[in-house]
């Protein structure tokens, strides 16, 4: 639109100039008023002023053209940061929503598992008299540690294959 106002009022002072050197040649005595008058109606900038109109006003267009198209890029730039900016944040809520949700699952599931082998482990530290533990050593070796006061009678080897320990 501006630049439209801008061509318009380009071409009324155009108008206005030649009105004004119209008076002026008015006001010139006769022979120097027609050659004046003809010389100036030959002029190629007068003949060429239509196009120059033209092209002005065609390179108003392109360029409001080019800001309506940068607005727009503006615009749809703007709009994919708004939804980044309201994606991200949903996205991590809901992916740490979820596993909170599957931790606490499991640990459902630990607890049931030890409340189901706590009377397992209660009766083998009772029958045990005061329980055996079973250790890793820093070398990667595992052994069975005895109760205090328990006595190694014999080692030997099981009906499935497996090695036991008796002990009193």
């Amino acid at each position: 639109m501006q630049n439209e106002d801008q061509v318009f009022d380009f071409m009324a002072a155009a108008e206005e100039t030649g009105k004004q050197l119209d008076e002026m040649t008015r006001r010139l005595p006769g022979e120097l008023r027609t050659a004046l008058t003809e010389e100036w109606r030959k002029s190629p900038w007068l003949a060429e002023l239509p196009q120059i109109a033209d092209q002005v006003t065609e390179a108003a267009e392109r360029a409001e053209t080019a800001t309506d198209a940068l607005r727009r890029s503006l615009k749809i730039g703007a709009a994919v940061v708004a939804v980044a900016c309201m994606l991200i944040p949903l996205a991590t809520w809901a992916v740490a929503t979820w596993q909170v949700g599957e931790l606490e699952r499991r640990a459902a599931t630990l607890r049931a598992d030890i409340e189901a082998l706590t009377p397992t482990a209660d009766a083998l530290k009772a029958e045990t008299g005061g329980g055996v533990e079973l250790v890793r050593y820093d070398d990667g070796t595992r052994g069975v540690v005895l109760p205090p006061g328990a006595a190694i009678q014999r080692t030997g080897q099981i009906r499935d294959g497996r090695q036991a320990v008796v002990y009193k």
